[in-house]
């Protein structure tokens, strides 16, 4: 099985990553399907947004911030509507 996402939404950088379960299915995705994959190399200052983030991901920091945005976002739908 091969696992493809997006790191352009949670991680808010840019491009994709995929897993592979071994070397032999990872050379096959690079050799046969590069086209479809990758249509040009990621952005400096989107790696380095992506590198940022993926600790926050595999941290209990992130359950956190999800809350945070969660009422930031409760706060402002009320304050709109008031308005």
């Amino acid at each position: 099985m091969i696992v493809a996402g997006s790191l352009a939404n949670g991680f808010g950088s840019g491009g994709a990553f995929l897993a592979s379960p071994d070397d032999a299915t990872e050379e096959m995705s690079r050799t046969r399907s590069g086209t479809m994959f990758f249509s040009g190399p990621i952005h400096p200052a989107q790696l380095g947004a992506a590198i940022a983030a993926a600790p926050i991901h595999l941290s209990p920091e992130l359950a956190q911030r999800q809350r945070q945005l969660v009422e930031r976002i409760t706060l402002a739908n009320q304050l709109l509507a008031e308005a």
